[in-house]
């Protein structure tokens, strides 16, 4: 594995589908789905999610970088409890 790739890189490059997968089974709250989703799948700015969220690009920034880290954390603690799908999913994210 490429360690110099941050999990922020890899997710930008795992494939739209795989991101919702990944999102929307693998157990997260719901502001952190959103922001998650509004980014990486939408491919929306901070700006534009600070927007229409009603945050400010800070708080966006900073709730973003903490759902990131949710959502890694999960996967890393996770990994043998998770369905084979998501499981191929964190593979692959792993491996870009």
């Amino acid at each position: 594995m490429d360690n110099s790739l941050s999990f922020a890189k890899r997710l930008k490059k795992l494939n739209k589908n795989s991101t919702k997968i990944l999102l929307y089974e693998i157990g997260l709250d719901k502001e952190s789905k959103e922001i998650l989703y509004k980014r990486y799948v939408e491919e929306m700015s901070l700006v534009e999610i600070a927007n229409e969220l009603g945050y400010t690009k800070e708080s966006t920034n900073n709730l973003l970088a903490k759902s990131r880290r949710v959502l890694e954390d999960i996967i890393l603690e996770q990994y043998e409890l998770m369905p084979i799908k998501l499981q191929m999913i964190a593979d692959y994210l792993y491996e870009l």
